[in-house]
């Protein structure tokens, strides 16, 4: 018997470089898209790079909803979290910076590499079939039954835990089980 419920990761990675960039005369913006398999089972959504050359406050839009909008520090890797309540199916990441304001001269700019998306799924299997035969003789003396069951994982330190069925208070199964 495997009855678990647990969190599995799912790294994909989007680009390995992105320049965007704005100055008077115009700018440069990114869009990124990528894919949700399953929405009902996604626990948290995470968006990895590491910026190299910046200047000004980078900006990133998730299906239009504005996630980000911060200055960040140069070759330190960054995590955004993507919330959950925006993502869809399919998604964009839209990426710009800000404008330079009273220094028009100046272009503000970003530079990212290893843009990567963590997705963590929970996956659960809280079903087990299991099939057990009694006699005749039992069936035809049968009035009641009763089956219990009792699973106890205590301790996020234990591996596996015991799970011990009953049938009438009497103990027909006692086997280990993953927490």
């Amino acid at each position: 018997i495997n009855l678990f419920i647990k969190t599995e990761p799912q790294i994909n990675s989007l680009a390995s470089s992105l320049f965007v960039s704005r100055s008077l005369l115009g700018g440069q913006d990114q869009s990124l898209t990528f894919n949700v398999d399953s929405l009902t089972n996604l626990n948290k959504a995470l968006l990895s790079f590491t910026p190299l050359d910046i200047r000004g406050n980078l900006r990133i839009h998730l299906n239009g909803n504005k996630i980000f909008d911060s200055k960040i520090n140069s070759g330190e890797p960054t995590l955004v979290n993507l919330p959950t309540s925006f993502l869809s199916n399919t998604n964009e990441l839209k990426f710009s910076v800000s404008n330079s304001g009273l220094l028009f001269f100046i272009s503000n700019h970003y530079t990212l590499k290893e843009l990567k998306l963590k997705q963590e799924f929970q996956k659960v299997n809280t079903q087990e079939v299991r099939t057990f035969a009694i006699s005749q003789t039992e069936k035809d003396s049968l009035q009641s039954s009763r089956l219990d069951f009792f699973v106890y994982c205590n301790s996020l330190k234990l591996d596996s835990t015991s799970l011990k069925v009953f049938l009438n208070e009497n103990v027909i199964s006692s086997q280990a089980i993953s927490c």
